[in-house]
């Protein structure tokens, strides 16, 4: 099953830099053919480096919800770590 990410360059690209953290949003078609949506949190390079993974509940008929989903999610977490609410 393809690990849809939105690392690629482009309009809806959902991958920052904060700090010594790179968050990523991704999506994954499920057997059933839904997308689940994920956030990863790595920090650290090479044998030093550390990935963690949300997976979130929900599931969505497309990638692109999926994504949207997970880069919500992800701009949550921004905002709570730049301490605006």
């Amino acid at each position: 099953m393809p690990l849809i990410s939105l690392l690629a360059p482009g309009p809806e690209a959902r991958s920052w830099r904060v700090g010594r953290f790179q968050l990523s949003a991704l999506s994954r078609q499920q057997p059933d053919g839904r997308y689940s949506a994920s956030l990863s949190i790595r920090s650290g390079l090479g044998r030093g480096s550390h990935d963690r993974i949300w997976r979130f509940i929900p599931v969505f008929d497309s990638a692109h919800d999926a994504l949207r989903y997970a880069a919500d999610q992800q701009a949550d977490c921004l905002q709570a770590t730049s301490g605006t609410a």
